[in-house]
């Protein structure tokens, strides 16, 4: 069975007389989607009305931080513009509303896309918001900052005219100054010139200092050498009455007299070692008269380590020749390094006239007697 124009008429007569069937007419005739149209559009009538207060608030802040802060004028104003086309699109959302039985998908769509635009803007607005708030903060600061930095510029121009005075001052000491400097520059000039007087002067000096220096050295060793040799002389005579309680019979020669006697016995390495000793002394044993001993002396006025080292090995090469030699040195003083060394080698020490250390000596070199 059709339906025709007649019966669309009848229907309409029949819900004109019957409003409460149109409900159930829409139930079955609209969609779900068109049937919840309004609820939608309710909820979002509400959102725009809360968008609008918010946005009106949002006004009121700019207008009180209008003076304070252009660049947020500027934003706002931005913010307005963005308002305006986000209001225009509601008109035009409006619009499409109407023509909704053309297109209802294509408007469940945009309506979603609306929605989701209402919820960035209201995200946005708070940051904005959020923003404002901190903007007044900063401004405070900035205000507080302005305050201080003026106190500071009082102090400021405050210094400058004190530092101004003391330029003013300053200005004319160095006029002072430098009229003492002038003078002062006239007498370094005449200091120069005696300055370069006395390096001539103190270059004529050191040269004979030098000079002096090298005739006090060569005087030195002269010196030294004529010390040696007296000492050399003084124990040639008295070595025999310092060794007379040790010794008999004592005579004191140079290297070369008693060295002929054993010369074919001993290299020539050794002759020559031998000839440079100082002193050499040969005798009999007090205590063994029938046992002869060699000493190898050397002499100096400060008896040095090279003093000990010579006698002990210059008594050696005796010993390797068959004699009994004991070293021996004698002189003014003993070195500290010479002490050490005598610690360690036996040797006999002559000061002062006087003899120690013999009887280690004599221990610790002790050969078997020689014929004599």
């Amino acid at each position: 069975m059709s339906f025709t124009v007649e019966n669309f008429r009848d229907l309409i007569k029949l819900l004109e007389e019957h409003p409460e069937w149109r409900a159930e007419l829409r139930r079955l005739v609209l969609s779900e989607e068109l049937l919840t149209m309004p609820e939608r559009l309710d909820r979002l009538t509400r959102a725009v009305e809360q968008s609008d207060a918010r946005l009106a608030a949002v006004e009121a802040a700019l207008r009180e931080l209008a003076a304070a802060q252009a660049r947020t004028d500027a934003a706002l104003s931005r913010l307005a513009e963005r308002q305006a086309e986000t209001e225009a699109a509601l008109a035009r959302l409006a619009e499409r509303v109407e023509r909704l039985e053309e297109g209802q998908a294509a408007l469940s769509a945009r309506m979603d896309r609306v929605e989701a635009a209402l919820a960035e803007l209201a995200a946005r607005q708070a940051e904005t918001e959020a923003a404002l708030t901190r903007l007044a903060e900063r401004q405070e600061r900035t205000e507080a900052a302005l305050r201080e930095l003026a106190a500071r510029q009082a102090e400021t121009e405050a210094v400058l005219a004190r530092l101004a005075e003391r330029v003013e001052r300053l200005e004319e000491g160095q006029a002072a100054l430098s009229a003492r400097m002038d003078r002062v520059e006239a007498a370094l000039a005449e200091m120069a010139e005696r300055q370069a007087e006395m390096a001539a002067a103190l270059a004529r000096l050191t040269e004979r200092v030098d000079q002096l220096a090298a005739s006090h050295a060569t005087l030195r060793r002269e010196f030294d050498d004529l010390k040696g040799w007296t000492l050399e002389l003084r124990y040639e005579r008295r070595l025999p009455s310092i060794l007379g309680h040790v010794l008999r019979r004592a005579r004191v020669a140079t290297p070369v007299v008693f060295l002929e006697e054993i010369e074919d016995r001993i290299s020539e390495e050794a002759f020559e070692e031998l000839r440079n000793a100082d002193l050499l002394v040969r005798g009999r044993l007090r205590d063994e008269p029938q046992r002869s001993v060699w000493l190898v002396v050397e002499v100096s006025s400060a008896i040095d380590p090279n003093d000990v080292a010579s006698a002990a090995r210059r008594a050696g090469l005796l010993r390797q020749a068959g004699e009994f030699a004991i070293p021996v040195v004698a002189g003014a003083r003993v070195t500290a390094e010479a002490e050490a060394l005598l610690g360690t080698q036996p040797v006999v020490v002559i000061q002062d006239g006087a003899a120690s250390g013999w009887e280690q000596a004599l221990a610790h070199w002790e050969s078997p007697p020689a014929s004599a």
